[in-house]
């Protein structure tokens, strides 16, 4: 999946030099081959792996990182995305 981002929104954010950070991590109603759905966002720099949870509906989503990997992204095909969390795997570290 290719991230809905600018590769530079993303190196921002991962440098810490955004102005607004929210403007690209957490939910976005976005438009995608023609559908508008949700693309949840998240930057986690322990992280392995990291799920969307919609607890009401009880799903898990899987999110997925392209440009760097600790910049998560998963898009959802939902009206409303009022609730959700993030469940990640941290990273081990090995010496």
């Amino acid at each position: 999946m290719a991230v809905t981002v600018a590769p530079e929104q993303i190196n921002r954010i991962v440098w810490n030099q955004h102005h607004n950070p929210f403007e690209v991590l957490g939910p976005h109603m976005i438009q995608q081959d023609g559908k508008t759905v949700w693309a949840v966002r998240a930057y986690l720099p322990n992280a392995e792996v990291a799920w969307v949870i919609l607890p009401e509906d009880r799903q898990e989503y899987p999110m997925e990182s392209g440009h760097e990997p600790h910049f998560f992204e998963c898009l959802i095909e939902t009206e409303e995305l009022a609730n959700y969390q993030i469940k990640y795997k941290e990273a081990i570290a090995t010496r």
